[in-house]
């Protein structure tokens, strides 16, 4: 929403209007759902289609207000990129969450067909937690790119395929955090797990990194 306001000097303004939380958030996404819904119930009727708009919807629309946001998707197969954002109102690791099925990552597929980076967070000052998805790029390079000072946690995930690059890119002063385990599927020609670079790191502390499938 918009409101239109004026200043001391007569000028128009606009301004965006905002929700505040009074309570913790979910929004649903699902294969069946739509992108005209509202995100707030777990049906067809009600669910996202895709993951990004309801990041959208939280960065463009919601101040967290102290509260947690979390996106639930459901099992299925999406093919949409994502692009995280910064939300008004981060106040805390874990008030951002994007989750799949964190006992069975599989079920719940992130498939691309790209050269590019599928998965990004770029500038953030917002912390995001992305967990329970399986991430299969046929465009072979990457899955993952975390760049520009920003943090990410990743946990129950499992990377599928062999890169010609790496899995995981982070650069630029960036922090890729693991908070569950990492399943690397069919993926041991790669010539990377992992990319850090520019004063970037990975953090690991008595999570699982496993190599299955071919190659392993």
């Amino acid at each position: 929403m918009r409101s239109y306001v004026r200043d001391l000097g007569g000028t128009p303004r606009i301004r965006d209007i905002v929700e505040l939380l009074a309570a913790d958030r979910t929004y649903y996404v699902r294969s069946d759902g739509s992108d005209n819904n509202n995100g707030l119930t777990n049906d067809a009727a009600g669910a996202f289609l895709t993951k990004q708009k309801a990041i959208d919807v939280l960065a463009a629309g919601v101040d967290l207000n102290g509260f947690k946001a979390k996106i639930k998707v459901a099992d299925g197969t999406f093919t949409g990129t994502i692009v995280f954002k910064n939300v008004r109102g981060y106040a805390a690791l874990g008030d951002l969450t994007l989750e799949g099925n964190t006992t069975t990552p599989a079920n719940a597929l992130l498939s691309y067909n790209t050269a590019g980076f599928p998965i990004t967070a770029n500038g953030l000052s917002s912390v995001w937690d992305f967990k329970g998805f399986r991430i299969d790029n046929a465009g072979n390079l990457f899955n993952l790119f975390v760049t520009n000072n920003t943090v990410l946690r990743i946990g129950n995930i499992e990377s599928k395929g062999a890169r010609t690059h790496s899995h995981f890119t982070i650069q630029n002063e960036s922090v890729l955090q693991l908070i569950g385990k990492i399943e690397f599927v069919d993926g041991g020609s790669s010539p990377a797990a992992f990319n850090i670079t520019q004063h970037s790191t990975a953090e690991c502390i008595n999570q699982p990194i496993v190599w299955s499938g071919t190659g392993a």
